[in-house]
């Protein structure tokens, strides 16, 4: 009897300490996933409730008196025109120029996503990750601070870090 409780004891001083060296190993990951929760809601909180969509700039153009085009100065020369105006085929084409799964998965790219998580971790590029809607906001919001003249905000809201990946062409 005596034996059983001395190895009942062992087992349970054993089983104590593993169970304290299991925590010890874990606590880290718990402590940075708990961290990696808190600034995702911090970064959640500081984006806008509503989204301010301003209009385009578009061409610019001086007249005559005579109603001719003297001159088209410009710092972005666009023309705006209705969807309606634009082949079907167009639109498609100019969605797969970005994200030719776009209409597979819709807004958010699970392949995509783990492409760059993957090439992130095994490399030391930045490869990007965001769908097309990300990407217009990052537009919508650059357009707004430049708008504003506050060029670091526009800088900020379309840049390349490892917490919000971005496409070449989403500052563009």
């Amino acid at each position: 009897m005596a034996n059983v409780l001395s190895l009942l004891g062992a087992f349970v001083a054993t089983a104590v300490v593993l169970g304290l060296l299991g925590a010890g190993l874990v606590l880290p990951a718990v402590g940075a996933s708990g961290q990696a929760a808190k600034q995702s809601v911090a970064l959640f909180e500081g984006l806008p409730g509503e989204l301010e969509v301003n209009p385009l700039n578009q061409q610019s153009r001086i007249l005559a008196t005579d109603g001719s085009v003297i001159a088209t100065p410009y710092d972005e020369n666009r023309i705006v025109v209705p969807l309606s105006k634009i082949a079907p085929i167009m639109q498609k084409a100019q969605v797969a120029i970005e994200d030719k799964r776009f209409y597979e998965h819709g807004g958010v790219d699970p392949q995509g996503l783990a492409r760059a998580l993957v090439s992130n971790t095994v490399s030391g590029s930045t490869q990007g990750a965001s769908t097309l809607t990300q990407q217009y906001v990052k537009v919508v919001l650059q357009d707004a601070a430049l708008k504003r003249g506050d060029k670091e905000a526009a800088a900020s809201a379309v840049s390349r870090s490892g917490t919000e990946d971005t496409c070449a062409s989403c500052s563009s």
